[in-house]
């Protein structure tokens, strides 16, 4: 909280300091580099604080969190985002790595497609069947020949390399002209629930009995 709080105001002093200089200003041009820093910031501290609280390590916690990332990130560059979700997510457990991992090969595919695909709209697709988790981002964008840009994109091999680590795979389909999709998927039974969630819920689960147990019947 006081880190947040501490970059918010330093943002709203620079902000303020901006307006008693003209525009045209170098140092007013430095503030607003200040502004967007701080501002980056003040976003990745909040993703921190997300991914390490144990009460957000469920399936339809991490699907809320990055659908609200993914709307945000691609409406500020005029992409339309369009979601489809399963009715039921289960409240099954991720942990902190494959929490984090999922993550960010998500924002490496959001950032692909913002900087390369000319894309109009995105859908970003989030399924649970059985043992199996996946996310998928597809566009409507200009697409790429995958062969072409070995050695080239290193996020493409990123995205594989964190899925590999959680055990789970990424696959990429696209040709020129037709878009680009970009799918994430897990067992389930390799998203184990962390030590911290575990805590977390044996001790709700505690107060709640403890509450029975106190209530007048």
């Amino acid at each position: 909280d006081d880190l947040g709080a501490g970059l918010t105001q330093l943002t709203l002093q620079a902000e303020l300091a901006q307006t008693s200089l003209p525009s045209q200003s170098p140092v007013c041009r430095q503030l607003a580099d200040l502004c967007a820093k701080s501002r980056s910031l003040s976003d990745a501290l909040d993703e921190i604080v997300w991914a390490v609280n144990p009460k957000r390590d469920s399936i339809e916690e991490f699907s809320s969190y990055v659908c609200t990332y993914a709307e945000s990130f691609l409406a500020k560059r005029d992409i339309r985002c369009r979601f489809e979700l399963d009715p039921e997510m289960a409240n099954t457990f991720l942990d902190l790595p494959t929490r984090r991992n999922l993550l960010l090969a998500l924002k490496e595919a959001l950032h692909n497609v913002a900087k390369h695909s000319q894309a109009a709209e995105v859908f970003l697709r989030i399924e649970h069947s059985g043992d199996r988790f996946a996310v998928s981002l597809q566009d409507n964008g200009r697409g790429f020949d995958p062969a072409g840009v070995v050695g080239r994109r290193n996020g493409l091999s990123n995205m594989t390399d964190r899925l590999q680590l959680i055990g789970g795979g990424c696959s990429i389909d696209t040709v020129p002209g037709a878009g680009c999709r970009v799918q994430f998927t897990i067992p389930l039974t390799s998203a184990a629930p962390s030590r911290l969630g575990q805590l977390f819920h044996q001790r709700r689960l505690g107060r709640r009995a403890a509450h029975r147990r106190a209530s007048p019947r």
